[in-house]
């Protein structure tokens, strides 16, 4: 064999080695690009669902503070609604009380009745405020009768109006005051101005 045919063996091999090794690497380049572009798929997905499940537990927590603003601002609307109620029946009674209406005589004198029979004791004591001590010094007798107890008048108390009761040794007490009706009613207000505003 002449030394032109070795050259052209030699570099005929070298080529197909080189050939091959090109190939070669174009395969493991194609295989490295294939696994690059599955793996950002699958991290593209990850930071989509990342972002999905984000997005779900915001919109829940926004929604959960939306509907905690709303019960708050019904129950303010609600207290609103009955303090001004309760400050509005104050105000009618203490104008009545002021007149010295038949309504309000006849409410001091149920009131007395009230508070007398809720007490066991047969000597009571019975507390106005300085407007209706003498409006009370009438009634005594009348409740007295519908009683069947001792009374007395005491000495005035610093309410709106109504009457507290006392047994003769201080021992029962039972307030039958304005303000202690209201606050007796409030539950009753409560439950009525929740229907009315708020249907239950």
């Amino acid at each position: 064999m002449g030394l032109e045919e070795l050259e052209k063996k030699i570099i005929e091999e070298a080529e197909r080695e080189a050939k091959e090794i090109i190939e070669e690497a174009e395969e493991e380049a194609e295989k490295i690009l294939d696994k690059a572009k599955r793996e950002a798929e699958e991290k593209r997905r990850e930071i989509l669902e990342q972002a999905r499940r984000e997005a779900e537990t915001r919109k829940r927590r926004e929604i959960a503070q939306a509907k905690l603003e709303v019960r708050q601002l019904r129950l303010k609307v609600k207290e609103e609604c009955i303090e001004e109620a309760m400050e509005r029946a104050k105000e009618e009674i203490r104008k009545m009380a002021e007149d010295g209406s038949r309504r309000y005589l006849e409410f001091l004198e149920r009131a007395a009745i009230e508070a007398a029979r809720a007490l066991s004791s047969d000597k009571v004591i019975l507390r106005v405020n300085e407007r209706d001590q003498e409006a009370m010094e009438e009634l005594i007798p009348d409740v007295r009768v519908e009683v069947d107890k001792e009374i007395e008048l005491g000495d005035p108390v610093d309410i709106l109006g109504g009457v507290i009761a006392e047994s003769e040794d201080g021992s029962e007490v039972f307030d039958n005051s304005v303000e202690a009706r209201l606050k007796r009613m409030r539950s009753e207000l409560v439950r009525r101005v929740s229907e009315t505003l708020f249907g239950g």
